[in-house]
């Protein structure tokens, strides 16, 4: 996009700020673009598809008095249901009987502010840029931490499989990982691991991957998206995800529930010529049984 086109598009979008009607369509249209952003970079919604809500499917929490909203939902038989109370760590909890809750909470980015003169001096930088480098990015990594949060509370006091190794990755612990959930009524379905661990495994000597792949490997790096059969997702987020960390995960239906009732939006604002904007999101998040998740720990990691 050059400068030209660059001040034509935010002339246009902030323009549309001074009228309510076409201020709500502008950040309707940034919106759609963040959700797309959304499911390409969080692997909370790449391990559990978000499943949409509304105010008719929850209740008001009349219990702990600060009205926010929950789902009922059902758990699995004689199982420990980790979910996120959005105000520090998971809460684990033998549930007795055949339902509980999931509160829904609310995860915001920080608001940006600029003056609509600034907006239109910013050089080489598309409005759609903008959101997804500063308040879109921020709600995905809050998401995707909650979701870590609960996945380490599973294996820690959930029922989940915490195991340790002094060595880096190989077949041989991966196969350990993934057999540690079938002592579970659940299967191993996906790996989730940094972009850096998955790497390291492509330094499998010829042995173990043997001269064809091995050379493969060489030209083209490691092919399609999976290890010993497995579908791995990874993240580049190793400031969230541990290097040494990897999680086997139970298929979606089983894993957990991943509840929106408001999908991640962007607000925006215009007073006097200044400009604010944030990214929202509400949702819940549950585990019904913890043991649908097991962690594999290398190079002797604790935390």
């Amino acid at each position: 996009m050059n400068q030209f086109e660059f001040e034509k598009e935010m002339s246009s979008f902030i323009s549309k700020l001074d009228n309510a009607e076409m201020a709500k369509e502008a950040a309707d249209e940034v919106s759609d673009v963040v959700r797309a952003f959304e499911r390409e970079d969080s692997f909370l919604t790449q391990c559990i598809p978000a499943q949409t809500v509304t105010r008719a499917d929850l209740q008001l929490n009349t219990r702990t008095g600060d009205d926010t909203m929950e789902k009922v939902c059902f758990k699995e038989p004689d199982a420990t249901a980790l979910f996120s109370t959005f105000k520090g760590t998971p809460y684990a909890q033998q549930v007795y009987g055949e339902k509980f809750v999931v509160k829904i909470g609310k995860i915001q980015s920080g608001q940006y502010e600029k003056h609509q003169d600034e907006l239109l001096a910013w050089q080489g930088i598309g409005l759609l840029e903008m959101v997804e480098q500063n308040s879109a990015y921020e709600v995905m990594n809050r998401q995707d931490k909650i979701f870590l949060d609960v996945l380490r509370a599973a294996v820690k006091t959930g029922g989940g499989y915490d195991l340790g190794d002094d060595g880096g990755i190989s077949r041989d612990n991966l196969i350990d990982l993934m057999n540690a959930l079938l002592d579970t009524p659940v299967s191993c379905a996906m790996l989730l691991m940094t972009e850096k661990t998955r790497n390291l495994y492509m330094k499998q000597k010829s042995d173990v991957f043997g001269d064809q792949l091995s050379g493969t490997i060489t030209i083209d790096g490691y092919p399609g998206n999976k290890m010993i059969q497995m579908p791995v997702i990874t993240t580049k987020k190793n400031w969230l995800l541990n290097d040494n960390e990897i999680f086997a995960l139970a298929a979606p239906e089983y894993l957990g529930k991943h509840y929106v009732l408001e999908d991640v939006r962007y607000v925006v604002n215009k007073v006097k010529g200044l400009v604010s904007w944030y990214c929202e999101k509400k949702f819940g998040l549950i585990l019904p049984n913890g043991a649908a998740v097991a962690r594999l720990r290398l190079n002797g990691f604790e935390d």
